[in-house]
């Protein structure tokens, strides 16, 4: 599940990965070139925790502030998928080098979370369980 976002005159791309971990956990590559080429594999996020997950990744740049929201069962009783996990945000200020202030968005129950921009703030929606959905905005400073 990938996702891409401009920073910059820079590109982003974000996405769940199970290679090298055996678990899925968050990365990015970046390209200079408007997708041509794509380099400088990082790891975004690692769910903390022994068989933890972390993916349904999306990125966006909210004046000029990358944001990063995932699905994480990191906080459950019971881990073994992402899926109904907790929704959460990350930020970046350095055009997604390094990553800070996580922050949860939904508690469990969240499924595949996605956003809208409208200036600084940052409109999350997930679904809830096949109930519905779930709307949060949260101010990006």
């Amino acid at each position: 599940m990938p996702d891409v976002a401009e920073v910059h005159g820079k590109l982003i791309a974000v996405f769940e990965t199970n290679a090298n971990s055996g678990r899925f956990v968050v990365s990015s590559v970046t390209s200079s070139d408007y997708g041509t080429t794509w380099g400088n594999r990082q790891r975004v996020y690692t769910p903390k925790g022994a068989n933890t997950n972390a993916g349904a990744t999306q990125v966006y740049n909210v004046g000029g502030t990358l944001v990063e929201s995932f699905n994480t069962d990191e906080d459950k009783a019971t881990p073994g998928s992402y899926a109904s996990g907790a929704t959460k945000i990350i930020v970046s200020s350095d055009e997604g080098t390094t990553w800070k202030s996580k922050t949860t968005v939904f508690f469990q129950g969240a499924n595949w979370p996605g956003e809208a921009v409208s200036g600084s703030e940052l409109l999350v929606v997930t679904g809830d369980n096949g109930e519905g959905a779930m709307a949060q905005t949260v101010s990006v400073v």
